[in-house]
C-alpha cells in the first residue's frame, strides 16, 4: 500500500511549524528529512569541535579585566516592541519654580508706636523685611513669572499661556466646587498708621450741650478711630460725620444708657472725621475718650496678589482692579475668599464695560471661600468693589488666572469630530463644520450634552438651513 501523505510529502518526513508574533502573524514552515538529520548532525559535531579546539587561542589574545565581574547566564532577548508612536511618552511634569523655595511671608524687625509727646515711630523707619519662611507652599504654574514690584497695582497683565491638555475621554470635567469652605488666606501685608491721641468731653458731660470735634490727616486716604471708652446716658447721641456733612457712624439710644469700651470704629472712607456729641436734659454720663486713630494712604493696598482689597475694606469705598492678559480668548479668576457685607457687591466687567458676574446682597452677607468665576470670552476682567455705610467685611483675594488661548479656532484640541470646552464659557459663539462628501444622509451622535440656562445647540444643512435645536430640560 502507498504511504500516506500530508500535502504531498511522505508520512515519515519530520514536520517542524515556527510563528512569529512581530508586527503581524507570519509563518515559517521548515521541512528536514531522516537521512539530512544524520549529516547535520556529523557536521554539527565537527564544528563543535573546532570551535572547543579555538576557544584557548582566542581567550591568550584578550586582556585580562582589571575588574572582577560576575559572568551571567545568558537571556533570551525579547525581540517585542512597540512602534515610536505607541510608545509611552509620560514624564514627570516640569514646574516653573522650586516649591521648595518658597514660604509664608513674615514681618521681621518691625515695631510702631508713639513716643511721650503722642507721635508715631517706627523703629525701623517704616521698612518692613520681608523673609522666606522654611515652609513650602504650592505656586501655581500660570502665577509663577509674576512680579509684583513690576506692575502697575491695579492693572495687572498675567496669565502665562500654558501647554495643551489632553481633553477627558468622557466628556464633563468637574467644575471645582463653588461653595468649598478650605482658603488658603495668603492675606499680603497692608501697611497703615496709628497715631496716639486725645479727643475727649468733659467727664461727666454737661445737660443740653451740642459741640464737634474735628480730627483730620490730609495724606490718608481711609481713617478709624478707637474709643478707650463710651458711656451716654439714655437720649443722648454721639454721631460721626465726614468732610461733607454725612453721618457715618452713631452711637446712642433713645430709651437706654449706652456704654462701650476698647474698641476701634469701622473704617472709613475720608481724610476727616467730625465726632459731635448732642445731649439733653435728662440726665448725663461719662461720655468719650478717643486715645487713637488708624490711617491708610494708600486708594488699594500693595498686593503680591493678583487683585487684593484691604481687610476689612471701608465704608463708602469704590474701586476698581483690571487683570488683563493680551491673546487670551477666555479668562476665569480664581477667589481665594470673598467676603461681603450686606448690601456690598463685586461686579465683574469685560474690557466693554459689560458687567458678566456679581456677587452680594442687599439684606445678607456673603462668605465664600475656594471659588473659580465662570468662563468669561474676554482677554481682560475688571473687579469692581462698591460698598455702603452699613459695615464692612474682609473683602476678597484673588490668586490666580486661568487663560484659553486657542483663537484660530476657539476651540480645544481633540481627537473627536467636534468638541467643546468644558465647561464652554459664557458669552460664547462657535459653528462646528462636518462634512462627508458623498453622503446622501447624515446623523450625529452626542457622547454628552450638556447646557445651562439660556444657552442652546442648533444644527443646519450646508444651506443654512436650521435642522434641529436643543435647549436646557
Amino acid at each position: 500500500m502507498r504511504s500516506p501523505t500530508l500535502h504531498g510529502f511522505p508520512a515519515n518526513t519530520c514536520f517542524t511549524n515556527h510563528l512569529s508574533f512581530f508586527g503581524e502573524q507570519e509563518l515559517w514552515t521548515e521541512l528536514v528529512s531522516e537521512h539530512d538529520v544524520v549529516i547535520m548532525r556529523q557536521i554539527y559535531a565537527l564544528v563543535l569541535t573546532l570551535l572547543i579546539a579555538l576557544v584557548p587561542l582566542a581567550a591568550a589574545t584578550e586582556p585580562l579585566p582589571t575588574d572582577t565581574i560576575d559572568i551571567l547566564s545568558p537571556t533570551t532577548e525579547d525581540t517585542s516592541f512597540e512602534s515610536p508612536e505607541s510608545q509611552s511618552t509620560s514624564r514627570a511634569p516640569t514646574s516653573c519654580a522650586d516649591e521648595s523655595s518658597a514660604g509664608d511671608l513674615l514681618l521681621s524687625d518691625v515695631k510702631i508706636g508713639c513716643d511721650e509727646s503722642g507721635e508715631y515711630f517706627s523703629e525701623s523707619d517704616g521698612t518692613v523685611n520681608i523673609v522666606d519662611s522654611q515652609k513650602s507652599e504650592s505656586i501655581d504654574i500660570l502665577e509663577s513669572n509674576y512680579d509684583s514690584s513690576n506692575q502697575d497695582r491695579s492693572t495687572i497683565n498675567i496669565c502665562e499661556g500654558s501647554e495643551d491638555i489632553e481633553q477627558p475621554e468622557f466628556l464633563g470635567d468637574i467644575d471645582p466646587d463653588d461653595r468649598a469652605t478650605e482658603a488658603t488666606l495668603y492675606a499680603s501685608i497692608q501697611p497703615s498708621r496709628v497715631k496716639n491721641i486725645t479727643v475727649e468731653s468733659e467727664h461727666p458731660y454737661a445737660d443740653s450741650y451740642t459741640y464737634t470735634w474735628e480730627i483730620s490727616d490730609p495724606d490718608a486716604h481711609q481713617m478709624r478711630l478707637h474709643f478707650d471708652k463710651l458711656s451716654l446716658a439714655k437720649a443722648d447721641y454721639i454721631g460721626i460725620y465726614d468732610e461733607m456733612g454725612r453721618e457715618l457712624v452713631s452711637y446712642g439710644d433713645r430709651n437706654y444708657a449706652t456704654n462701650g469700651a476698647d474698641f476701634w470704629i469701622g473704617w472709613q472712607t475720608t481724610d476727616v472725621l467730625r465726632v459731635k456729641l448732642t445731649t439733653d436734659s435728662s440726665g448725663s454720663a461719662y461720655g468719650f475718650l478717643i486715645d487713637k486713630v488708624e490711617c491708610r494712604d494708600e486708594v488699594s493696598p500693595p498686593t503680591e496678589h493678583l487683585a487684593e482689597s484691604y481687610h476689612p475694606y471701608a465704608n463708602n469705598y469704590v474701586y476698581t482692579w483690571e487683570i488683563s492678559k493680551p491673546g487670551a480668548h477666555q479668562m476665569r479668576l480664581h477667589f481665594d475668599k470673598l467676603s461681603l457685607a450686606k448690601a456690598d457687591f463685586i461686579r465683574i466687567y469685560d474690557e466693554m464695560g459689560r458687567e458678566l458676574v456679581v456677587y452680594g446682597d442687599p439684606n445678607y452677607a456673603e462668605d465664600y471661600a475656594d471659588i473659580w468665576t465662570g468662563w468669561q470670552t474676554t482677554d481682560t476682567l475688571r473687579i469692581k468693589l462698591s460698598t455702603s455705610n452699613s459695615g464692612t467685611a474682609y473683602g476678597f483675594l484673588i490668586d490666580r488666572v486661568e487663560c484659553r488661548n486657542e483663537t484660530s479656532p476657539p476651540t480645544p484640541p481633540t481627537k473627536y469630530p467636534v468638541e467643546s470646552y468644558h465647561p464652554y464659557a459664557n458669552n460664547y459663539v462657535y459653528t462646528w463644520k462636518i462634512s462627508e462628501p458623498g453622503a446622501h444622509q447624515m446623523r450625529l451622535h452626542f457622547d454628552k450634552l450638556s447646557l445651562a440656562k439660556a444657552d442652546f445647540i442648533r444644527i443646519y444643512d450646508e444651506m443654512g438651513r436650521e435642522l434641529v435645536s436643543y435647549f436646557p430640560q
